[in-house]
């Protein structure tokens, strides 16, 4: 609302504020779309709701680039622009902040089962596609988001700080009509993957409670409710999406991404070749130390007061 509208044109209620603007936008979210669009139980039934959210999220890349390209109130000099970019940060600290949150965007493995079930020609090949096209395809979004992003702010001192501190796009002041209408697009976003984040959850919740059946109308209807409103609290009680992002990308979708298949895989596929086995507990100690090492780094920078 700030953003499109302007601080001084917004109700103290709707605005800044974790007691203010961001509960009641954060209630009502959860009331009036969060839990409704959570209660059905295909991917099938979210398709449109989720084709804008592709859309958006690509309107967003594109408002990125065109104003990298065009805004020359924002990059007055390309060239200045790419060549005065500092395009690689390798240290300890910034691999170790960083994992995280890669884990987090790449967290998708909860929704295969349920996508493989609604293919309607299903096979291991078939799936392999959807899932490397996919991925690939989020890379690419990825990858210009953060390089059109980062490089359009470098001659922008201001903008770039913001960037750094806030490390979230969104909170950079753009004088462009283009980028108010992104951030719409993002909330769009935002609106439609939300449920698919609930969907597994529910179906993993099914086959623990009701092994032999389904969850009825009314039943889908409380665990849904019940979810919802857990993630709504978790939510308000969060400081940040970015301490989020660093809490579950190193505890829960790590474990969920990486130890628990590789675990899986050891114990399912004793007879797998003595080269395979070396990369699968290579590659579970090396996520299980990040992710102990990011966890105590948040951890300490927080007990810090960054």
């Amino acid at each position: 609302m700030i953003i499109l509208f302007g601080e001084h044109n917004v109700p103290t209620m709707l605005g800044k504020g974790k007691w203010q603007g961001e509960l009641f936008w954060a209630t009502a979210y959860t009331l009036i779309l969060f839990i409704p669009l959570s209660i059905p139980r295909s991917v099938g039934k979210l398709r449109i709701n989720s084709l804008l959210g592709v859309l958006a999220s690509i309107y967003v890349v594109l408002c990125l680039v065109m104003m990298f390209l065009f805004n020359k109130d924002l990059v007055p000099d390309i060239s200045y622009n790419i060549q005065n970019a500092r395009y690689f940060k390798f240290s300890s600290e910034s691999i170790i902040e960083g994992i995280p949150y890669v884990v987090y965007a790449y967290m998708y493995q909860p929704n295969i089962p349920m996508i493989y079930r609604e293919l309607n020609y299903k096979s291991y090949n078939r799936m392999e596609k959807v899932i490397s096209r996919g991925a690939g395809s989020v890379v690419v979004l990825y990858l210009f988001a953060a390089i059109f992003g980062y490089i359009g702010l470098v001659s922008n001192d201001v903008g770039l700080q913001t960037l750094i501190e806030s490390k979230d796009v969104l909170e950079v002041k753009y004088n462009s009509r283009f980028f108010n209408v992104a951030v719409l697009g993002l909330l769009i976003a935002t609106f439609a993957a939300t449920p698919l984040c609930i969907l597994p959850s529910k179906d993993t919740y099914e086959e623990l409670a009701y092994p032999h059946r389904i969850m009825t109308k009314d039943q889908n209807l409380y665990v849904t409710t019940v979810m919802c409103l857990i993630c709504y609290v978790l939510a308000v009680a969060i400081p940040g999406i970015g301490d989020a992002i660093t809490i579950l990308g190193c505890t829960t979708n790590s474990l969920i991404g990486f130890i628990l298949p590789i675990v899986f895989y050891l114990k399912l596929f004793p007879e797998a070749s003595k080269s395979k086995k070396i990369q699968c507990w290579v590659c579970l100690a090396f996520i299980i130390t990040l992710s102990l090492q990011s966890l105590l780094a948040f951890i300490k920078n927080k007990t810090a007061g960054e």
